[in-house]
Parts: C-alpha cells; structure tokens; sequence
C-alpha cells in the first residue's frame, strides 16, 4: 500500500537551540587565492553562485584569511544574485576585499537551494614559458560544501590521489567550518598501503591552512599513487590539490568520507585515449583504492560514446587490501584500446574509491580535468534536477555530458538561464540505454549563436540512473574543468527563504526543532494546530523523532498521539531516508476510551528529505530490500 504525506511547513527555518537564531545556508569554498605560486605560477579565484529558484537572492561572501583566526568573519561583501539567474564575482579576492594571498569563503544566504562553486586558476602573463596568449589559465573546480556535508569531527577524509615527481607536485589543505578551533592530522599512505609519514597542526575558528608539498612535510617519498587521510577534532572541508609542474595546470581532490566515496558500482562519465583538435593527445588515469582489509575483484565495462546496448569491452583487476591500484593511460594499459572515447561502468565486490582524470598530453606537460566516479544508483529523479554555473562562450566553451546506466531509454530536459534569469531555451535529449554522449558546444546545439549574456546556468531534468556533467574549456589554453553538478528541487516554483526549510539528519548530538503542521493520509485522521518535533541524533547517519501532539478528528471529543519515528538514511536508493514509525492513538468519545498502536514495517521510504518547501508532497512506499 502507498502512502502520501503532505508537510506544510509554517516555519521556514531550523531553530538550533544552542544558538537560538535563525540558521542560514552556508556554503564553505575551503581553497582560493590571489597571489604568486610556485613555478611562477599566478593564482587566482572566480566565485559563481547560481539561484535556480524564482525569487532574488541576497548573499554575504566572508573572507577566510589563511593561518588567521576567522571567527568573528569580521571580512564580508554582499550581493544579490537574481531569480533564476546567477552572479560571477571574477578574482574575488581582490575585487571584493582588496585581499593578496591564500584562503578560503564562506557564503551565506537565507536561500538554501543556491549553488556555490568556485574555479581558482594559473593565470599565464605575457611571454611565459608555454608560448601562450596572455590570459590564459589554466585551473581547477573547487565546489561550496554545505556546512552540513562537513567532515565532523573525528570523522576521517579520505584523498584518494596524490603525486610528486619531476612531472607534478601536491598540496594539501583544508578550512575549519565553524568558530571552534581545533587540531588537524594528515597521515599519508603509499600505494600498497603502507603509511609513509604524518603531520599536524592547530587551526582557529574558520582558518583556512595549506601544507605545500605534502610529500616533503611529512617526509613522504615520491609517488605517483599515494593517497592520504585528515582527521581533525571540529568540523573541515579538505582537498588535494596536484599540480603539473610545468604547466601549472592543478586539479583538486576532494576528502570524503568511505560512506561518500566508496561503492561496489559506479561510473566514470568519460574517459579517452583520442587525438583531438590542434594536435591534442587525449589520455586518462584512473586510481582505484580498496579500504576494506581483503582485496578487491573490480571489473570495468567500456562503453564507446554514442553507442548502447553491450559494452566495446571489460577488463577485471584485483586492488589488494588497504592498496591504491594506478592505471595510467587506462584505456591502454586496463582495456588495451588504441583508441577510445566513452563511459566507464565499475563493479567489485567490496566498495571501492574510483578516480579519474583526462588531460591533453602536450609536450610542455598536462593540463586536465579531474573526474570522480559516481555511484551507479544515485537516480535523477522527477522531483530533482542537476544545476550547473559559469556556462559560457566567452572566452571559453562549454560541453555537456550524459551517461545512462539504465537498460532503459533515458529522455533529459536541458534548460538553459542567463545571469539575469531570462533568456530560456528548453532543449531534450535522448539517451539510449546503456549509451554514454556528449554536446559539444551547447549554445551551439541549443541554437543559441549570439547569447545576450556571458555566462548562463544549465538545468538537466530528467528520471532515472543517470549521470551528468558539464565541462568549461578555456578557448586560449584548452584546458577543461569538470563539474558533476549539484542535485536541487526540480521545481522553480518552489517558493525560496523563509517558505522553505532544510532538513538534514542533524549531527550527533545536535537537538533541533522543527515546527511542522500537516496533513497524514495514511492513517485516517488530520493533525490539527501546531506540532512540535524534537530531533534527537544518535549518530551521523540516524535521527530519532518523539512526537507528542493534541489532534482533532472527526469522531472524536478528544485525542493524543504518542509517536516515536526513527530515521536513517539508506545506500539504494542513494540518499533516500527510511521512516520507521510507531504511534499510539489514545481518543475519548461518546462510547468510552480507545487505544490503538500503529507501526509500519517494512519502513517507509522517505525523501531523499533535504529540502521541503510549503505544499511540497513525497510518496514513499515500503523498503523490500
């Protein structure tokens, strides 16, 4: 039997009663810069902010100074950022602070469907070394981390690669995400697991910090598989950043939880071994790490772009225990193959971390994009959709990708917004099952030759497996950033601040109120007034509801409910929150006392419950798994 429930929220925000104030969103950008490098490299940070919901927006970027104590964020600019639309704030450090050197931003909005990404880049002077024009840049997508997808503390963060050679160097770092100070642990493992040294340090409330060099701060030998875990006592978001040494060109690694980035199936969404455009060599290089204690039987099915059904070819490989297997060149070196251009689908059977990434291989060195492997199961769904920023045929183009896990066929709406929010074009897309492809230029494709705006925001809408990604090339050096995207509401009509609410499982130990009115079908009678739910956590992954309320129904003079629903979150489907309730009615009528104990088992299926928005509506049905 399906059930249907309808939340109408009167409360727009989360009240956290250790604070006592509204909580805002806020998204952590843990890296950014304006200031000179190594290798006379000079860095700099575009800040992109896209709002896919139908009212403007006002936001405050705080400046986190490296090595500083932040937590007064006494350093803000704000700006608002227009329905459906998007803002880019190009070299923000210098144009919004005045700011030379490192650190991090803080971007606050009582919006919480924003998207926030930032590219921090190499930007090449006149007559540098690689005969480039100037402005050219070469750089890496760094995305906002909602404070609640922190790494909490004692929770460990996982880089699955690192390198150092004559060819590349490695950085790593992180930013604290609260006022609370703390100590941070960086252990460094070779690929077949052996630890190889540590470091450490004491950080304040909101500092940004980056050891340069990893290898050499803690006495790690070189390695072009390592791979490193940070740990720190409060809340941070940590990254790797490896860096080609002669071009300069960086892309970052994001730390994850296992929970996050290892899976038994997942996807990369394109791979390559192809000559491309002006004498371009295409390659990829994939590093898988098995963390569990026996080893791993991983198979890879190639799937050649723009063809369905069975994969052109699949290769199994055993990652030992605790191990990092390198695959350089891979679509030789794993699948033998001259030449390729697809998806990759992976199976094992343990989880396993997959990452990847594809470069032109110049003379003068690399220059590339870093491509993480999704779960297989993270479905698109209709209530969901993919936001993507900083699209652009100014001084860039920009290419769109699909992979379809499905043995179904896949139809995709793609919308494309202007900065001011106007200006859509609404395009579809079919996908074959099984069939990985890619728009090359997608104003060119959407007929949009002469857009009116240099930048636009990309909407992918569609239901089912599939994974999607843009990629934004630099038309000067060629080089490309990969965005996987951010899961918002499907719809824009989904009425933004303080009609909506964030509903994440609250961090252990954390006890959060929620002021909910509402409608349960699915058990006969309507709530009526105000209810109180108190969220208790007992652990990162589940949360604990005691509902006590006065009802009203129709037969009866007077009742109670007594509810006790338990909440976890489930790996298929991904993100999805089981409910498991039991409730007891107590109601007085005209014939007596009645007492009844309803519970639900097998749990509903709930969610993914991120998000809520009044007159917002989930179906959940019961896990058979």
């Amino acid at each position: 039997m399906q059930h249907r429930v309808r939340c109408l929220l009167v409360l727009g925000f989360c009240l956290l009663l250790s604070a006592g104030t509204a909580h805002a969103a806020r998204w952590l950008v843990p890296a950014g810069a304006h200031a000179t490098g190594a290798q006379d490299t000079n860095w700099r940070t575009d800040l992109q902010v896209s709002n896919p919901l139908g009212e403007e927006a006002a936001i405050t970027v705080y400046l986190l100074e490296a090595r500083e104590d932040n937590s007064s964020l006494e350093r803000s600019s704000s700006h608002t950022v227009p329905a459906n639309g998007q803002i880019v704030i190009g070299d923000v450090f210098e144009t919004d602070f005045s700011y030379s050197g490192n650190g991090g931003l803080l971007v606050e909005s009582s919006n919480g469907q924003l998207v926030v990404t930032s590219r921090t880049y190499n930007l090449l002077g006149e007559g540098n070394a690689l005969e480039l024009p100037e402005g050219a840049t070469f750089g890496q997508y760094i995305p906002g981390v909602d404070l609640d997808d922190a790494l909490g503390g004692g929770v460990e963060g996982h880089i699955v690669y690192l390198a150092k050679s004559d060819a590349f160097r490695s950085n790593l770092g992180f930013c604290a995400a609260t006022a609370t100070g703390g100590r941070a642990t960086v252990t460094m493992y070779a690929e077949d697991g052996t630890e190889t040294g540590s470091v450490a340090r004491d950080f304040n409330g909101f500092e940004q910090y980056q050891w340069n060099d990893i290898f050499n701060r803690t006495g790690s030998p070189d390695s072009t598989a390592a791979r490193a875990v940070i740990v720190a006592d409060a809340p941070i978001v940590a990254y790797g950043s490896v860096v080609d040494e002669r071009t300069g060109d960086p892309v970052a690694v994001m730390a994850e939880t296992f929970e996050n980035a290892a899976h038994t199936t997942s996807a990369i969404a394109a791979a390559a071994r192809a000559d491309g455009a002006e004498g371009s060599l295409w390659r990829t290089d994939i590093r898988i790490f098995n963390p569990d204690d026996s080893s791993a039987t991983v198979t890879m099915d190639y799937r050649r772009k723009g063809r369905s059904g069975s994969p052109q070819a699949s290769t199994t490989v055993t990652v030992g225990a605790g191990a990092v297997l390198a695959l350089d060149d891979a679509m030789m070196e794993a699948f033998g193959l001259e030449d390729a251009n697809g998806g990759i689908n992976i199976s094992s059977d343990v989880a396993v971390a997959v990452w990847s990434r594809t470069y032109n291989q110049s003379d003068t060195g690399t220059f590339g994009q870093s491509i993480p492997a999704e779960a297989a199961g993270s479905p698109l769904l209709t209530e969901q959709r993919r936001v993507y920023n900083g699209l652009s045929n100014t001084g860039s183009r920009s290419n769109v990708g699909f992979f379809n896990l499905e043995s179904e066929q896949i139809t995709l709406s793609l919308t494309l917004l202007n900065a001011a929010g106007g200006a859509g074009k609404l395009e579809f897309y079919t996908l074959e099952p099984n069939e990985m492809d890619q728009i090359n230029d997608v104003f060119d494709w959407a007929g949009l030759t002469d857009p009116d705006d240099g930048v636009y925001t990309l909407l992918i809408d569609g239901n089912g497996e599939v994974v999607t990604f843009v990629s934004v090339i630099d038309n000067l050096s060629n080089d490309p950033v990969y965005q996987p995207g951010e899961v918002r509401l499907a719809s824009s009509e989904n009425p933004p601040g303080d009609a909506c609410v964030d509903i994440p499982l609250p961090a252990a130990d954390t006890l959060v109120f929620y002021l909910i009115s509402g409608i349960d079908t699915g058990t006969g009678f309507a709530f009526g007034g105000t209810i109180e739910d108190t969220y208790v956590s007992t652990s990162t992954t589940s949360s604990v509801i005691h509902t006590e309320a006065e009802l009203t129904t129709p037969i009866s003079t007077s009742a109670t409910s007594d509810v006790t629903t338990d909440y976890s979150v489930v790996t298929e489907p991904a993100g999805f929150v089981a409910w498991e309730r039991s409730e007891t009615m107590r109601e007085s009528t005209l014939t007596g006392t009645e007492e009844r104990i309803e519970t639900f088992d097998p749990a509903w299926l709930l969610g993914p419950l991120t998000r809520a928005c009044e007159g917002q509506e989930w179906t959940s049905g019961p896990l058979t798994h």
